[in-house]
């Protein structure tokens, strides 16, 4: 199935290939209780107070950009480094070199936002080596290929149940590691106030930035109505170092969720995020 796609959706033009993607997402909302239903019970956490009507129009915004992502994802491996170059437009790459500068390695971190498949290899067609790791889907060969597709650029994939120790190696050599901050995918994170109910967070980004003295830097993307995108590098943020770890690694993810806060609160349809992360 993987491999039928990935040979006919890049031979959809973007035009049609955007407008289906875009109706069968529509459609998943009516159609599939285990995609519309945990959109709703995010949303209802960030558009507190919203009508039911608005929160489920937001919801299936969301899952049009999922599925304009899919097409996205399949035809990425046959975009020109040009073709990627006019997709995405990147604000603030001063405050990655400010980052940088300091010789340690930069985390970005990020939600669930946008498009990470395309906007990721804007940074490695420009020379920057990108590390990040990847869920580890099961059977071996879709993963194999899963990860082919998304390093065809220069992007460096790891299975994110696996050795982390890549991260820590790319940061030494002063290279860029991105990790999501938005979802606990190990099980390991931390209970934080999150849109003002306790969310379970992960925390990895923070203790990786602490004990490397890599710089953290939040990155967003947001998909544009003419379905180019739009990518934010935020200045570095300001990590507390007290010599209380576990008070330092809370802080940190307190201050990563207010800006994720932020941007998920002004433009909640970008957020594709389909588990539940609040503690119920």
């Amino acid at each position: 199935m993987y491999r039928v796609l990935g040979a006919i959706i890049p031979l959809i033009s973007p035009r049609w290939g955007y407008a289906l993607f875009g109706w069968i997402g529509a459609k998943f909302f009516d159609w599939f209780a285990d995609a519309r239903e945990p959109l709703r019970d995010n949303l209802r956490h960030v558009m507190r107070g919203k009508a039911r009507d608005e929160i489920d129009r937001v919801a299936r915004d969301i899952l049009r950009n999922h599925l304009k992502n899919y097409y996205d994802f399949f035809r990425a491996s046959r975009l020109t480094k040009d073709d990627i170059a006019k997709l995405v437009q990147v604000n603030g790459f001063e405050n990655l070199e400010n980052a940088r500068a300091r010789g340690k390695g930069v985390v970005f971190v990020t939600a669930h936002f946008g498009n990470l498949d395309v906007v990721a290899q804007t940074f490695a067609i420009r020379g920057y080596k990108v590390t990040t790791p990847a869920e580890h889907v099961k059977p071996e060969i879709l993963y194999q290929r899963i990860v082919a597709t998304r390093a065809a650029k220069g992007l460096t994939i790891i299975p994110v149940d696996g050795p982390l120790l890549a991260l820590v190696r790319a940061l030494k050599k002063n290279e860029i590691v991105g990790l999501a901050s938005d979802l606990d995918v190990t099980k390991s994170g931390i209970v934080v106030n999150f849109f003002d109910a306790p969310a379970r967070l992960p925390d990895g980004h923070v203790q990786l930035a602490l004990r490397t003295g890599a710089a953290i830097l939040p990155a967003f993307s947001m998909r544009l109505p003419d379905n180019s995108f739009a990518a934010f590098a935020e200045p570095a943020i300001v990590l507390q170092n007290t010599g209380d770890a576990q008070a330092d690694v809370r802080a940190g993810v307190e201050q990563i969720a207010r800006i994720m806060e932020k941007w998920i609160g002004q433009h909640p349809e970008q957020w594709v995020m389909f588990h539940r992360i609040w503690v119920q």
